[in-house]
């Protein structure tokens, strides 16, 4: 991502700073951003708390989108800090999204060249000026071979060549060319074939292969409950409120859980169409009902 001015860089250190202090902070904060990413930076977390910001805030900015129009820089500041922070702060967040999206538009919007292809009647000219030089080359070796005599000698030549054009590789016409030698002959003749332009409309080709097809298959869960989950958040929000004393929309909340946290699933419930499961913390603290959309579930659940 292009570089930001200085102004927002300070006002971005001053926002994150905070929550920077120790080294525990810092583990959370990165692991926060890119929970469900494909892979994170390698960002060190040591020195002190207004080094690592900056450091933080540059590779955050190289790193570039975590999802879809989801900048890491983004995600940062509206994922992590937004829902921690007063009124004051979540403004200075507001400001700071137009040049975060503005710098990622830049990037995207790079060109690139692409390479100029070839005529193909460059190819075609080419191959016949290599024809003419072969069959200038053979009435110099028919000269350098000829007898000596006051007589006539025929020297007869053949050359014949195929040369793919447009749709028909084997339309060609044949010219005979008389070439007449310096010693008292007759007429040397060289036959060639040149390829003519054709333009009857092109042949589909078709292919068949009794090769079986391809079958891409995805992974079978085969496993049981209690097993595994992250916690994921579909609006982008760290925090959520959204665990359940039974499963149902209505229930009052018992627990708050954060984005990308590990918890165990104990159980599943359907209720009017949509699948819940009952969690707990990885330490075995009972927390309660929460939707599908809000797990992402390992491959040893059911």
């Amino acid at each position: 991502m292009p570089s930001l001015r200085s102004d927002h860089i300070e006002r971005m250190v001053s926002l994150v700073e905070p929550f920077c202090r120790t080294e525990t902070e810092r583990i959370v904060l990165i692991d926060t951003i890119f929970a469900g990413a494909p892979g994170k930076p390698d960002i060190d977390i040591h020195g002190a708390p207004g080094i690592f910001t900056r450091r933080l805030i540059h590779h955050l900015m190289d790193y570039g989108t975590v999802a879809p129009d989801s900048p890491a820089l983004w995600l940062l500041l509206d994922g992590f800090v937004r829902a921690q922070v007063g009124v004051d702060k979540q403004a200075q967040i507001d400001d700071l999204r137009v040049p975060i999206f503005a710098a990622l538009t830049a990037q995207s919007a790079q060109p690139s060249q692409a390479a100029r292809p070839v005529s193909p009647l460059v190819i075609v000219f080419g191959v016949i000026g290599i024809v003419v030089l072969v069959i200038a080359a053979g009435v110099v070796a028919s000269r350098s071979t000829s007898p000596l005599e006051g007589t006539q000698e025929t020297v007869s030549g053949s050359l014949l060549t195929h040369i793919p054009l447009m749709n028909s590789p084997t339309n060609t016409f044949t010219s005979t060319v008389d070439l007449r030698t310096s010693l008292p002959s007759s007429a040397a003749k060289s036959t060639v074939a040149l390829p003519t332009l054709d333009t009857s409309p092109p042949t589909a080709i078709v292919m068949t292969s009794s090769a079986p097809p391809i079958v891409t298959t995805l992974p079978t869960r085969q496993g049981s409950y209690p097993c595994t989950a992250v916690v994921r958040s579909p609006s982008g929000a760290t925090l959520l409120n959204v665990v359940r004393d039974n499963p149902s929309t209505n229930a009052p909340p018992t627990a708050s859980i954060r984005r990308g946290d590990t918890v165990n699933i104990q159980r599943e419930s359907l209720n009017q169409g949509t699948t819940w499961y009952f969690i707990e913390s990885l330490s075995g603290v009972e927390l309660g009902w929460v939707e599908t959309q809000y797990l992402a579930r390992s491959l040893n659940c059911p």
